[in-house]
């Protein structure tokens, strides 16, 4: 089982894979970790050894519609563990919706998070910066910065897919809930349009012109420090 080896680490993974052990006796779980585990399932996909089951953030749609991945339908619809309803009645209302496919549930939430931009309050008051609600808002902001010596953002450029989010949320916002759904099937036309050039653009003009130095060459961590240091807003 290849999952993605965050911050929060494997533990909660491990101790799951464990009690599961512990539960249904000759059954062993392989579970192992990697921060860049998606490169390690994109080549097992290519070579047709598919993992039983994984988190790695890939888009999984062409694959659904190729009949690929298995639906967790029959699943979903047994007991859950504490045995007081079905798998699926105690997900939270609307949860499982992102992961249909003609009616059918091929995928479940491990949690849900944020994708935010954190800016350091104090910072922020001692020199009477507004926040910013749209991105002319937001470059007019930076070059402000900028000129006060300040570096507006710190960011990692190890991993990819820290690019990856804020392009895809602009594109969402750019081209709209059924754009966005195109792009993930893949549809003809959903990566040759304005509003993904734009979202591009939007992400090279904040990289070029506002990343700290260096940026690209950081870890997450790294950057996270760089933020917690005060060296930028």
């Amino acid at each position: 089982m290849p999952i993605f080896e965050g911050g929060e680490g494997l533990d909660f993974f491990l101790e799951c894979a464990r009690l599961y052990e512990q539960e249904n006796p000759g059954k062993i779980i392989d579970l192992y970790g990697d921060p860049r585990i998606a490169d390690k399932v994109r080549v097992r996909i290519l070579e047709g050894s598919y993992p039983d089951v994984t988190n790695a953030g890939l888009n999984y749609w062409p694959l659904i519609r190729n009949g690929t991945v298995m639906p967790m339908d029959e699943y979903l619809d047994q007991p859950n563990w504490e045995g007081d309803m079905t798998w699926r009645e105690s997900f939270l209302p609307g949860s499982l919706d992102a992961f249909k496919y003609e009616g059918k549930v091929y995928a479940i939430p491990f949690m849900y998070s944020v994708y935010a931009v954190w800016y350091n309050k104090t910072m922020f008051e001692e020199q009477g910066w507004e926040i910013p609600t749209t991105w002319e808002e937001f470059f007019a902001l930076c070059d402000r910065m900028r000129a006060e010596k300040t570096w507006p953002l710190a960011f990692q450029g190890r991993y990819p897919n820290y690019s990856q989010s804020v392009i895809e949320h602009s594109y969402y916002q750019l081209a709209g809930p059924e754009g966005y759904a195109g792009m993930k099937l893949l549809e003809p036309g959903s990566f040759d349009n304005a509003a993904l050039v734009q979202s591009f653009e939007l992400m090279q003009r904040t990289s070029l012109d506002y990343f700290q130095p260096g940026a690209m060459g950081m870890s997450h961590t790294e950057s996270q420090l760089e933020f917690f240091l005060g060296h930028t807003a």
